[in-house]
């Protein structure tokens, strides 16, 4: 029910409140030393074994409010996306190699974009889809049966 309402009031809410509520969020994920907190601490623990006790928690603390400031930035972007050009477009600062991009769709030949999910997939996706026409996006199902309601 928390997720609708936030989806809800994506519809509604500045952008910067949405980021707001993400870094406060992700504030009290660290303060309570939360479940996600602590597997991020754990998951760095084993990568970067070189690194102190200081280092590992200040990375862990990082990518938590990072997680869950992309987490409300997602949420903004997918409730917003058929207003892409009033609402998402004007946030976007910079695009690497647009040009290159324009360049090769104008092509007519087709194009592939690959891309890791790191960082705001969903803002690339609706990047995208104003910039072409025919867009084809596949997918794997949702495997967590909560997210299937959405």
């Amino acid at each position: 029910m928390f997720i609708k309402i936030l989806f809800f009031l994506a519809k509604f809410a500045p952008f910067r409140v949405f980021q707001a509520f993400g870094s406060f969020l992700g504030f009290l994920m660290v303060l309570s030393n939360s479940k996600s907190l602590k597997t991020s601490s754990t998951n760095l623990k084993h990568v970067f074994k070189s690194k102190t006790k200081e280092e590992i928690d200040y990375l862990s603390r990082n990518s938590v409010r990072q997680t869950s400031l992309s987490l409300m930035e997602a949420i903004y972007v997918w409730s917003n996306s058929r207003d892409f050009s009033r609402k998402i477009y004007p946030l976007i600062s910079k695009v690497n190699n647009e040009s290159k991009f324009d360049s090769l769709l104008g092509e007519g030949k087709g194009l592939i974009i690959i891309s890791s999910h790191i960082g705001n997939m969903e803002l690339l996706i609706s990047w995208m889809a104003h910039k072409a026409e025919n867009l084809i996006i596949p997918f794997t199902k949702v495997k967590i049966k909560l997210l299937t309601i959405l």
